[in-house]
């Protein structure tokens, strides 16, 4: 009986957490956003509903909100879970075009899960543009004098 039980809220927590990927997959975010924020309130630290309303806020235009949670989740010891949320943090900021901030968020998701090919790739895309801007403001520097 108490396996019974036992597999039963396993599956009901695991059906749970593809409700709201779901949701999100329909890119219904703010349905999303609402089912993350519920299961939140059930279990508060929940780092995987974190990161689901961290990413369902920002796609539903709540950057504040999304900012918030995927920051959260970036502290966690879950390392491929805080890798994805420094991926998305360096989205957003690359978004806001704070570029530095972006590049510091890549470079912790390729520290924390080495075979994150978007971040490497991200990374050093992002890293030549500001090198490039770098060298052109100082060939410009010197067009001053």
């Amino acid at each position: 009986m108490f396996k019974l039980i036992v597999l039963i809220l396993s599956i009901q927590f695991y059906y749970s957490q593809d409700k709201g990927l779901s949701l999100f997959e329909k890119k219904d975010y703010k349905q999303s956003l609402e089912y993350y924020l519920n299961v939140l309130n059930i279990r508060e630290n929940d780092i995987s509903a974190k990161f689901g309303a961290g990413i369902s806020a920002f796609k539903n235009q709540d950057i504040e909100t999304g900012m918030k949670f995927l920051q959260e989740v970036s502290n966690s010891k879950d390392e491929i879970l805080s890798s994805r949320a420094h991926f998305n943090l360096a989205n957003i900021y690359k978004d806001e075009n704070k570029l530095e901030e972006s590049l510091y968020h890549y470079k912790k998701a390729i520290e924390l899960n080495s075979k994150d090919r978007d971040s490497k790739i991200n990374f050093e895309l992002l890293k030549k543009m500001l090198d490039q801007e770098d060298q052109g403001s100082q060939s410009n520097s010197g067009d001053e004098g």
